[in-house]
């Protein structure tokens, strides 16, 4: 019965804020107005000299995100709303939608650009983790740009971009040209377009799953102990908030030292990672020392 109560409540708040956001897109500012569902995919729009909101703030797993009231009302009142897609927002489905009937232009970056099966079925929403295939968000984001203010000419920015994005790649590649060993073994499934794109393997994850919100058996924990003794792999990555000890437990278990390494990937952070670029480029620091 709450349940129940719970759904259409919820249903009954996004209509409510329909109209609070039909009232504030009568209050047009210079520019588009764009909202990014995360931090990382704000980042990589505000390349194109735009002034980009934030959904979700800093450290928060996507996965797990609930919207307030004031949030749904921001989108709605949005020219433009850039996400993930893929599953990645599930919590976002309804706002979405509810945008897109208020004439919202939403784009879903991760079908654009080339996504991955899952070998259990679904697609893998992490792609920003393969820098070209960003760029090809960019230019998506460039032609809805284009359409919602034709005032400006998007190409020049747009291929800046680019050519940085392209850039970035050739980084990441050499400064891991060295690593000998190329077994990757996560929290959860978040790593495989970077191991596709910098020709490592995914081995396993504490979660075998694209949402950390999903929970590992007895028999997964067993088997990944195995994989990871079987091929000597000498790292667990986590994310800040991620399962540690679990991790740490897993780790104990393998009979040699196995080393529990912080790296984020879901989300910007404070320092080194507080871009885009900055976050790829620790990101593949932190992979490349630990793995040797």
């Amino acid at each position: 019965m709450v349940l129940i109560i719970a759904k259409y409540w919820k249903a009954g708040l996004i209509a409510a804020v329909l109209l609070l956001g039909a009232c504030a897109g009568s209050q047009q500012g210079e520019g588009p107005r764009i909202i990014a569902t995360t931090s990382i995919l704000a980042d990589v729009a505000a390349s194109l000299d735009v002034e980009v909101a934030t959904l979700m703030p800093n450290g928060v797993d996507p996965h797990d995100f609930e919207p307030t009231a004031r949030d749904i009302a921001a989108l709605t009142s949005a020219d433009l709303i850039l996400a993930i897609g893929l599953g990645l927002e599930d919590s976002l489905h309804d706002a979405l939608e509810s945008a897109r009937s208020a004439g919202v232009t939403v784009l879903e970056i991760g079908l654009l650009v080339d996504p991955m099966a899952m070998p259990g079925g679904g697609l893998d929403p992490h792609v920003w983790t393969d820098p070209i295939r960003v760029a090809r968000a960019v230019t998506a984001i460039g032609e809805s740009l284009a359409a919602i203010d034709s005032s400006r000419t998007w190409e020049e920015p747009v291929n800046a971009a680019v050519d940085d994005l392209e850039r970035l790649d050739e980084e990441i590649r050499d400064s891991l040209a060295g690593v000998t060993q190329r077994n990757l073994v996560s929290d959860h499934l978040v790593l495989g377009y970077f191991a596709a794109r910098y020709d490592f393997e995914i081995i396993g994850a504490l979660v075998p799953s694209t949402s950390s919100l999903a929970a590992p058996s007895s028999r997964d924990i067993a088997d990944l102990i195995a994989l990871i003794r079987e091929n000597s792999i000498p790292a667990i990555f986590i994310q800040p908030g991620g399962p540690a000890g679990l991790a740490e437990t897993v780790a104990s278990q393998v009979g040699f030292r196995v080393e529990v390494v912080e790296v984020r990937v879901e989300s910007l952070g404070p320092g080194a990672d507080s871009s885009y670029r900055g976050l790829m480029l620790e990101l593949a620091r932190s992979i490349g020392d630990a793995l040797g």
